[in-house]
């Protein structure tokens, strides 16, 4: 709506000059004075739709599906050059290559026992070796950039 506004305000400003001159030098603050005003008064029967903000962010649930996807991949990827060019994909989620990874091989209540810790370069290339995933994601943190920097994943059944 602001930006017909805008359009509309352009459009009569411009038709308005009787000269050739050019209309330039519109400020920022009588712009938006003019769309403020225009934009306040809705036609009568018409709805307004609430504004929703750009999805900016992406959930963790896709994260996860996102991840899980490159780990698919890269265990049933055609070629060497296939699954090397999946992982380069996958570790662009990470904070760096060497982001720790845990497995959880057994839990009973609070007691949690873990595979030997690896890292994630090497858990991928794991993948690609073994041409399998059988890990699911259990829990994933973060960075302050939204970059995986800590990775535990849960052995499926």
């Amino acid at each position: 709506m602001k930006k017909t506004a805008t359009i509309l305000l352009a459009v009569l400003l411009i038709a308005s000059c009787k000269s050739n001159k050019k209309v330039t030098d519109l400020s920022n603050k009588d712009t938006q004075q003019e769309t403020a005003t225009v934009t306040e008064k809705p036609i009568k029967g018409e709805i307004k739709e609430p504004v929703k903000p750009a999805k900016t962010e992406v959930t963790m649930a896709e994260r996860q599906l996102t991840l899980t996807n490159y780990f698919n991949a890269i265990a049933n990827a055609s070629s060497t050059t296939s699954a090397n060019n999946s992982i380069n994909e996958a570790l662009a989620l990470f904070s760096t290559s060497s982001v720790p990874v845990l497995i959880v091989i057994h839990r009973d209540g609070d007691v949690v026992d873990y595979d030997k810790p690896t890292v994630i370069k090497d858990y991928l290339n794991y993948l690609k070796d073994q041409k399998k995933n059988i890990n699911r994601i259990e829990a994933m943190e973060l960075d302050s950039n939204g970059k995986i920097k800590s990775l535990e994943l849960i052995r499926s059944k």
